[in-house]
């Protein structure tokens, strides 16, 4: 699996970025440095407020993600289900998103970017690198500065599918053995061409060990996906995985890339 590193892509908000979703975290203070972001520099900035968690504001701001994500992280507790927002307006994710997902239609490969908080000074922050994969897969790359390492957390990653909207538009069973299975990232994204998903960790969410999540996973694989490649098929499996690891599923369209609305699961 060959991936490699592209230049800075938003530099002047102070973020780097690499990441897989297919690899378990490694690495721990080495590679490229993930850089701080101040109040100057980055939208990505913010400072974590214990009562965020409790808190039910029905559409979230970037800013009200980003405090969430910090609190998630800070506090290594998910978010309150009960909490969880109708909407979501990514801004600068969607940015994220639709870079990879350029690069990916012009190679037909994932590619792929992760996330870090600072706990020290509560920021959101990127890493500078983006990881390219193959046609079915791409190794997350976690790089930690050398110093206080025990302050960052990792928060989560996005990603992208090549091909049609069916080998594309979901999540597949090893991107949520890599997100479930990792207990500190609270969230995960892919973007399929235009069209990008997001899950969320709550309250709701078992901590298994990595042996029994991976069978429940495939098991569901097998129930919804043998045999079948549908996106009705693809999405009644991503459904049953939140809804059996109590996540909140989101999705922002083509028409709105900007914005995630809530997807109902239980239906």
């Amino acid at each position: 699996m060959k991936s490699g590193p592209y230049g800075s892509l938003y530099s002047v908000f102070g973020v780097p970025a690499t990441s897989s979703p297919h690899t378990a975290p490694s690495n721990r203070g080495a590679g490229i440095p993930y850089a701080y972001t101040t109040p100057r520099q980055s939208p990505i900035g913010g400072t974590a407020r214990a009562s965020d968690r409790n808190h039910f504001i029905p559409k979230w701001d970037f800013a009200a993600f980003r405090e969430r994500v910090i609190s998630m992280s800070t506090y290594g507790s998910y978010l309150e289900a009960r909490t969880r927002p109708d909407t979501i307006k990514i801004g600068f994710l969607s940015q994220i998103t639709r870079r990879l997902s350029d690069l990916t239609r012009g190679s037909g490969l994932e590619h792929a970017r992760t996330f870090l908080v600072s706990t020290l000074e509560s920021k959101l922050i990127a890493s500078n690198e983006i990881t390219r994969g193959t046609e079915t897969s791409v190794k997350l790359s976690w790089s930690f500065p050398s110093t206080f390492l025990n302050a960052y957390k990792r928060s989560g990653f996005v990603h992208t599918h090549p091909g049609s909207e069916t080998a594309g538009l979901h999540f597949s069973g090893r991107d949520f053995k890599t997100f479930i299975g990792d207990e500190e990232q609270v969230f995960m994204m892919v973007a399929w061409q235009q069209t990008t998903m997001l899950v969320l960790k709550t309250t709701a969410t078992p901590r298994l060990n990595q042996e029994a999540m991976e069978r429940t996973i495939d098991k569901l694989e097998r129930e919804y996906l043998f045999g079948r490649r549908s996106l009705v098929e693809l999405m009644a499996f991503t459904k049953q995985v939140c809804v059996e690891f109590g996540l909140v599923l989101y999705m922002a369209y083509s028409s709105n890339p900007d914005v995630a609305n809530r997807i109902e699961v239980t239906r």
